[in-house]
């Protein structure tokens, strides 16, 4: 808690860098911000140090070794010491970023309130509903093994799509997605291949093999 050294005791995300320290993100009730544990000690860091906004939504290390944070107002990587910030003016989809995840080509995309980003570090280029993305929101995002983006749409209430790089495929109820309000908040590949997908009515699980292409399994 804050007694021990942390920034606020709202903990929303954490994720662990290449230095086996954890990175932990909170939401602002006291102060908001990031704190760093090594193991031994906290160290935190505030808007009044560089972060782009002390409400945090998203944490992210990426093979670089920089640490990328989506907060409610832009997007920082911290990384020498110093921070980064991208807004809107530098081409982010929204400044409110939700969620962060890096493909296996060291690609970066940043779901946000309205849009997905994709950074390969010079510029972003951005997917709306436009582009076929269902919904504005996407609340989570999961590259999986066979280098698809998934995301969820969150309160958008879009079910969840799949990104091949080419064209967006979504699925709602009508394809037995078990939420009838079609709220998917999170979503996670497991070691056999298998997407998880967490639901505002329950988790589900889908199998996406060769072998099973189309079959849910829904967990009360």
């Amino acid at each position: 808690t804050t007694a021990d050294g942390l920034v606020d005791n709202r903990v929303v995300a954490i994720c662990e860098d290449d230095q086996g320290r954890l990175w932990i993100g909170a939401a602002q009730i006291v102060s908001g911000g990031i704190s760093c544990f090594d193991g031994k000690e906290f160290t935190n860091y505030t808007a009044a140090d560089g972060l782009a906004d002390d409400q945090v939504n998203a944490i992210c290390s990426d093979d670089q070794g920089r640490l990328w944070i989506g907060t409610e107002n832009g997007l920082s990587c911290l990384d020498d010491g110093g921070f980064t910030n991208y807004t809107t003016a530098d081409g982010l989809a929204h400044n409110q970023v939700l969620s962060i995840c890096e493909d296996s080509q060291g690609i970066l995309w940043f779901g946000t309130a309205n849009g997905l980003s994709r950074f390969a570090g010079e510029q972003f280029t951005n997917y709306t509903d436009a582009d076929g993305l269902p919904g504005r929101e996407v609340r989570d995002l999961c590259t999986d093994s066979q280098g698809r983006i998934w995301l969820g749409s969150g309160y958008s209430c879009q079910g969840v799509s799949c990104f091949d790089g080419r064209q967006f495929t979504t699925y709602t109820h009508e394809d037995g997605l078990v939420d009838t309000q079609n709220i998917v908040l999170t979503v996670y590949e497991d070691r056999q291949g298998r997407m998880w997908f967490g639901t505002w009515a329950r988790s589900e699980e889908r199998r996406v093999g060769k072998e099973c292409r189309s079959r849910w399994s829904p967990y009360h």
